[in-house]
């Protein structure tokens, strides 16, 4: 019988005959927010493409089984790593592994690993910025205004605000070589008021529409407080720390005392999971109390 493929997952190669022969079944799935009113009507809000956990399975054999065994059952405090088999490449964690004793001192395992986004600059993964959930905010929110996933279609100006928001923002990034740090306050604020007067023409509609309405109204308000919070202006900073697999929520109550402003830490270092794996250098803003209402919504 020929080898496996080697598996590779982190600085653990698992080769030749311990190489798994099963691999379970890889893909993604699309996870949406899904509302249903009377008279039949069901709204949508796409959260993201989620990739799906990957098994992998084999029967580890020799005079090292058992050591093999116990190396591969480490692989769950291992942390982020990079999974290499056959043309499959990833990176994530190992969520679980299952040891198995045999009767004759064989020992099979069954390793599940859940593929994530990178997060850290060291994986060369693509974390989005505050630039990048700008543009993707607007882009959703122009298409949520004129063009909303409901039978329900905005009166007045809020279409075509919308859409000359998205130009605005465009020309003041263009403007200041593509970058959104270099953007003036004058400029910032000019575009934050652009924003508050759509999100005001917004609310009466939320609070008393019909329910297509509200769930068109309620989605655009969303998207546009999205690009509000990547507008705002960086606060000062308290500290910085170097941190592995930072849990946002024990940070924000050690440093605010009061682990629901975690979203302060989250918005700093433009990390969209209050759980992010990996090695991390953690910018604490300080609080700026009344300033800030609201979270940001965690993509």
């Amino acid at each position: 019988m020929a080898d496996q493929t080697p598996l590779q997952i982190g600085n653990v190669l698992i080769e030749n005959m311990d190489a798994p022969e099963i691999i379970g079944d890889f893909g993604s799935t699309q996870k949406a927010s899904v509302s249903k009113f009377s008279g039949g009507l069901i709204t949508a809000q796409l959260m993201g493409r989620f990739p799906k956990p990957i098994t992998f399975k084999q029967t580890l054999r020799g005079a090292q089984a058992r050591t093999k065994a116990y190396a591969i059952d480490q692989l769950t405090d291992a942390g982020a790593v990079t999974v290499s088999f056959d043309a499959f490449t990833s990176y994530g964690f190992v969520e679980e592994v299952k040891i198995h004793p045999l009767n004759n001192g064989e020992y099979e395992y069954e390793l599940t690993f859940q593929p994530v986004q990178r997060n850290t600059p060291q994986s060369g993964g693509t974390t989005p910025s505050s630039q990048d959930l700008l543009n993707n905010s607007l882009a959703v929110a122009n298409q949520q205004a004129n063009k909303p996933i409901t039978a329900y279609q905005f009166n007045g100006t809020i279409p075509a605000q919308t859409s000359q928001l998205q130009q605005n923002v465009s020309q003041a990034l263009n403007q200041n070589q593509n970058n959104l740090a270099n953007l003036p306050t004058s400029t910032r604020n000019s575009l934050l008021g652009q924003i508050t007067q759509i999100r005001q023409q917004l609310q009466p509609i939320i609070n008393g529409g019909s329910s297509q309405a509200v769930s068109a109204a309620s989605d655009l308000d969303t998207s546009l407080n999205v690009a509000r919070l990547a507008l705002r202006p960086s606060v000062p900073l308290q500290q910085q720390l170097n941190v592995t697999n930072p849990n946002l929520f024990q940070l924000a109550a050690q440093y605010y005392n009061d682990p629901l402003k975690f979203y302060l830490i989250a918005q700093a270092n433009d990390l969209y999971d209050t759980q992010p794996i990996g090695q991390f250098q953690l910018s604490i803003p300080q609080d700026p109390n009344a300033s800030v209402s609201e979270p940001p919504t965690l993509l």
